[in-house]
């Protein structure tokens, strides 16, 4: 019975621009990812709930700011700023990208983006951001990178030791068998 009713509620929405809305409007707030529109000069337009959560922000704290001044970390503020600009005017961008946003509260946390380019009669009209926060995920990335390091460091010691131990029983055999000893 509920997949029926979603399928006719589908099916109306086809036929029902404000439906359709609607429809796109909810799962832009239950999506449990971070979604955000992007107008002229970065400008938000879209901050979903997740957004709020993740962000520490409320919708109506950033509305209408610039995305760069307040979540992009100062170092990187010009360089992303023109990588915007650059997509305002070719009307494209790169699919994926990961990168450090600044939450309410300072701290970093790095977030894996899709993007994709809305135009309006051939024109930009806005960007489009899914992101998913990667923070924990890179956090352990990079420690296990660091115990695979330590644990080749330590293997390499170890082997240093076993191949001077080798040597060293060679090195008695040999003197030995000049003492005429066997």
């Amino acid at each position: 019975m509920i997949q029926a009713d979603k399928y006719e509620l589908v099916g109306y929405a086809k036929n029902s621009p404000a439906t359709e809305k609607t429809i796109s409007d909810l799962l832009i707030e239950i999506a449990p990812n971070i979604i955000i529109g992007l107008a002229d000069e970065s400008k938000i337009v879209i901050f979903n709930k997740f957004a709020e959560k993740l962000t520490g922000y409320r919708a109506e704290e950033v509305l209408g700011k610039k995305w760069v001044d307040i979540f992009i970390p100062q170092e990187s503020r010009t360089t992303i700023f023109s990588l915007f600009n650059e997509i305002v005017v070719k009307s494209s961008v790169e699919h994926h990208y990961e990168n450090p946003i600044v939450v309410k509260n300072g701290e970093e946390i790095m977030v894996s983006w899709y993007n994709t380019v809305l135009l309006e009669n051939g024109k930009f009209k806005i960007v489009l951001s899914l992101g998913t926060d990667v923070t924990g995920q890179r956090k352990m990335e990079n420690d296990l990178r660091k115990k695979v390091l330590e644990m080749e460091r330590f293997q390499s010691i170890l082997m240093g030791r076993e191949d001077r131990i080798l040597e060293l029983k060679k090195q008695v055999k040999e003197l030995k068998l000049r003492l005429g000893e066997t």
